[in-house]
């Protein structure tokens, strides 16, 4: 029907639109062209066609985002730049009075995992626009903690806890903790070079400890230290 209606207007549409008729008619909607515009806002509307199990679909996803007190706006003229969405593309703009810019753009995919070879899995995915999202953050005067990191020295003392401290570092780096080993030997000198490199803890390991099976974890900021099990 949108094919039937631009063809009606063909003489009235701009040379982009004609050859968007051609190739993917659902572009037609997404014209910018203000020559296209009122052709746009008189074209067949998406919902008004739907399949019993499409629109009980879109339904529901209206009553959910009114459940939930999200504000959004119907804007039949939206078209993603992606073929494999299906059923809801959406964007999101932010909530500044006279601002339209996108800064999330995204839909939903029920056959994209199928063409990659997968079990045809639903799913939903979306793109961000960060520099736009921190310009938008900083307008809006949003307080934006800063992250806490936790970086860790992995100090040893003796030829056995510097395999066993070895191993740790390791096993912190691959739970997402930042870890380091210092070049030093004495444990003055690698604490020195854990506030060189601003570390916010150390873990202490002598052979004394690794015979008992235990770490010192000391925090640098505090200058607390506690005694904390290899095990755990």
């Amino acid at each position: 029907e949108l094919k039937a209606f631009y063809q009606d207007h063909i003489e009235e549409i701009c040379d982009d639109c004609k050859r968007r008729l051609i190739r993917n008619p659902l572009r037609l909607l997404d014209c910018k062209n203000d020559q296209c515009q009122p052709i746009i806002a008189a074209a067949p509307q998406s919902v008004n066609h739907l399949c019993d199990e499409c629109s009980a679909h879109w339904e529901a996803l209206k009553a959910y985002l009114d459940k939930v007190g999200l504000n959004f706006e119907i804007d039949h003229k939206l078209v993603r730049g992606l073929d494999y969405y299906t059923r809801t593309v959406f964007e999101i703009t932010p909530p500044v009075e006279g601002r339209t810019e996108t800064i999330v753009g995204g839909g939903r995919y029920d056959g994209l995992i199928e063409q990659l070879g997968g079990n045809s899995t639903p799913g939903i995915g979306y793109g961000m626009g960060i520099e736009r999202v921190i310009e938008n953050l900083k307008r809006q005067e949003v307080p934006v903690p800063e992250p806490e990191i936790v970086k860790v020295l992995v100090a040893h003392l003796g030829d056995l806890a510097k395999n066993e401290a070895l191993q740790l570092a390791s096993e912190l780096r691959q739970g997402g903790v930042t870890s380091i080993l210092s070049p030093s030997r004495g444990l003055r000198s690698q604490l020195r070079y854990a506030n060189a490199k601003n570390c916010t803890h150390a873990v202490i390991i002598g052979d004394d400890e690794l015979a008992k099976g235990v770490a010192m974890v000391r925090d640098l900021r505090q200058s607390e230290q506690s005694e904390v099990s290899l095990d755990s």
